[in-house]
Formats: C-alpha cells, sequence, structure tokens
C-alpha cells in the first residue's frame, strides 16, 4: 500500500459545492491499487486580523484579538505609531494611499467613525473603499464594516437586519451606500450595525453634563456597552460562515431615555438631565439574529453595564 499526503488550501471545495476561502482542507489518501481514499476535511480559524480606524472601539477590540492569540495590526495615520509592534500605516488623504499592512488572508475590521457632516461621511467612503481595495489585494479573508443602528428609520415599532429601509435622510443614504459596499463582496462581506456605545471614557451619565436633552424622554434607548460590542465582534470573527450579511450589535434591553440617562447621571453623582415626557414611542433594534448565532451578552441589562463604564 502506498500513501500520499496532500496538503491543500483551496478557495473552492467542489465536494461541498460552495466557495470559501477560509477551508483549510487536508486530503490524506491511501491508495490501495489507485482505487480506494478517503478525505479529511479540517475546518481552521483565521489567524490574521487587520483594524482599520484603531479608536476607541478599535483599540479594545485589537486587545481583546490579540490576546486571543490572533496576530492584529491596528492601523493609525501616524508614522512614528506605525511602527510599533501591532501597528500599521495606513492613510488615505489626498487620493495617495501610504500604508505598510503585511498581513495576508486576514479579517479585516473597518472601526472608522462614518461622521455626520456631508464632508466627513465622503472622507469615511473614500477610506472604505481604499480600504477594500488593498484588503483584496492582500487576499482577505473577510471584511467586516461596523456600521450603526441610525441607519433605521426613526418610526416606532421593532427593527430587524431583513426590513427595508427607505432613507429618510442624506445621512441614511450614504450610510446605506457605504453598506453596500461591504455586502456586494458576497460571502466575504459582512455589516454589523452597532446601537449607542458607552463604556470606560464613555460614561452616559456625562452625555447631558453641559446640555438640555432635547428629545422625548418617554423614547426606548437602543445602547450597548463596548465590552459586548468587541466580544459580539470577537464571535463574529469566530463564525463568519454562519454569520449572515448584516447583524444588529444591541443589547436586548430597552428602558425609556429618561429612566436610562437619570439612572446613568445619579452612578456618577450628577444632577439627574431633565427630559420632556411627550408620547410613547418604543423604537426597538432587534438583537434576535445574534442570539440566535450563540452569543450571550456579558451583561444582564443595561443598568448592569453602568457600573462598568
Amino acid at each position: 500500500m502506498r500513501t500520499l499526503l496532500l496538503n491543500v488550501r483551496i478557495a473552492k471545495l467542489d465536494a461541498l459545492n460552495k466557495t470559501n476561502p477560509r477551508i483549510n482542507v487536508e486530503y490524506q489518501c491511501s491508495l490501495v491499487s489507485y482505487s480506494a481514499f478517503t478525505i479529511q476535511v479540517v475546518v481552521g480559524m483565521t489567524k490574521n486580523v487587520v483594524i482599520i480606524g484603531a479608536g476607541w472601539l478599535g483599540q479594545a477590540l485589537g486587545q481583546k484579538l490579540s490576546t486571543g492569540g490572533l496576530a492584529v495590526q491596528m492601523t493609525t495615520r501616524n508614522h512614528t505609531r506605525a511602527t510599533q509592534p501591532g501597528w500599521a500605516l495606513f492613510n488615505a488623504d489626498n487620493d495617495d494611499l501610504q500604508h505598510n499592512i503585511s498581513l495576508q488572508k486576514a479579517v479585516w475590521i473597518c472601526c472608522l467613525p462614518a461622521g455626520r457632516t456631508p464632508e466627513s461621511q465622503m472622507s469615511y467612503r473614500h477610506y472604505l473603499k481604499t480600504a477594500i481595495s488593498l484588503a483584496k489585494k492582500l487576499n482577505m479573508n473577510a471584511f467586516i464594516l461596523c456600521s450603526t443602528t441610525g441607519v433605521y428609520t426613526n418610526n416606532a415599532g421593532l427593527h430587524q437586519e431583513s426590513d427595508d429601509i427607505f432613507a429618510q435622510s442624506e445621512r441614511q443614504i450614504r450610510l446605506l451606500q457605504s453598506e453596500t459596499l461591504v455586502t456586494e463582496l458576497g460571502e466575504l462581506g459582512k455589516v454589523v450595525r452597532l446601537a449607542g456605545l458607552f463604556g470606560p471614557q464613555r460614561h452616559p451619565g456625562r452625555f447631558f453634563e453641559h446640555k438640555s436633552p432635547r428629545s422625548n424622554g418617554a423614547e426606548t434607548v437602543n445602547m450597548i456597552h463596548q465590552t459586548d460590542a468587541v466580544d459580539a465582534i470577537h464571535f463574529i470573527v469566530q463564525h463568519l460562515d454562519q454569520t449572515p450579511p448584516i447583524v444588529n450589535l444591541v443589547m436586548p434591553d430597552h428602558p425609556t431615555k429618561a429612566e436610562f440617562y437619570q439612572q446613568a447621571a445619579q452612578a456618577l453623582n450628577l444632577p439627574a438631565p431633565k427630559f420632556e415626557i411627550g408620547e410613547a414611542k418604543q423604537r426597538i433594534i432587534s438583537s434576535q439574529l445574534l442570539f440566535d448565532l450563540g452569543y450571550r451578552f456579558g451583561f444582564d441589562s443595561l443598568y448592569a453595564a453602568l457600573q462598568q463604564s
């Protein structure tokens, strides 16, 4: 009997009849008269991650992934920082890309804030397109965009990933256009829509410290703590094949704005913000799909999360 061991990394596995560049296939063929053989398939998780936009969320995510045994490059426009371990240069200002990103076959995660002005949103879209183009050249395994639940309308009701969104503002239109750049990548593209973020150095008790609320205090909130946002993205990186194109990242807890922000201010011994209380409005961003994928939130409630902010 002769044994032939082949280790091949492939982009397409005909036996599964689907394209998947993340599959590592080991063919172990025991050849008897060149007729009998067995095939063993081993699926390996990606080991490389590139984070575009290592700010408040991106750095926390990079630290989480690197301690989990992944090779991580967080990007910066600062040339000095780009020489430090774990960092890489990525500067697309003035249409002249400068970078020293070296990780091949990586999962790319864009954590850049989308911005609120038309100018900042145009710059964001340019950086996103440039990052996707470079990721393709470096044979990316996936591209995850950290988008926002701000793409949904302000209408009351339950908002889910499968909704047809009819944009009511220019900002919504531009956000959806940016998401489309990623979903058009097919199986490689994933969009996570993040709810309002809070956590270390971003305590919601200070959100109205120097200004008065202008919104209806009877409206519900859609929020997520930095820890759960990071853990959920990490979970998605580990389960890319099972993750649909779009997933909401939001805590399944929706107190009113008045309740949440007054409780947050009291936690810091600050004066409670005074909301105008209008008609009750339950605008709920669903977290059911994330739950169905198997993720479990680290905090039981937003109030519990406030204690870690």
